[in-house]
């Protein structure tokens, strides 16, 4: 599977665990939009998109997710982000692919 970040957009968190976000296409079919890139003990990791837990303060739900099964896909998207990141390191510019939708 083609696994390509067309947006990657880099972001100043106050508590640094943010880094960035960013759009991925699979195959040039599919694209998700606002995978998080995070600073964790344990390293960087990514989260899918997720949106407020309704009536539930400080609670979200997943939109998308990797399933066990779908690690080997999920190690693939994080080195594309982390590659994208290394691009824009040191500016506040994000980047864009020639596939930008």
């Amino acid at each position: 599977m083609k696994v390509e970040v067309i947006r990657y957009t880099p972001h100043e968190s106050k508590n640094g665990k943010l880094i960035g976000f960013a759009d991925v296409s699979f195959d040039g079919v599919l694209v998700v939009k606002g995978i998080r890139l995070l600073n964790g003990e344990n390293g960087k990791f990514i989260a899918p998109p997720s949106k407020p837990r309704n009536n539930k303060p400080n609670q979200y739900d997943d939109i998308v997710y990797f399933t066990k099964e779908g690690s080997d896909l999920k190690k693939k998207v994080l080195d594309e982000i982390l590659d994208a990141a290394d691009e824009t390191e040191g500016t506040s510019k994000g980047k864009k692919s020639k596939l930008d939708f």
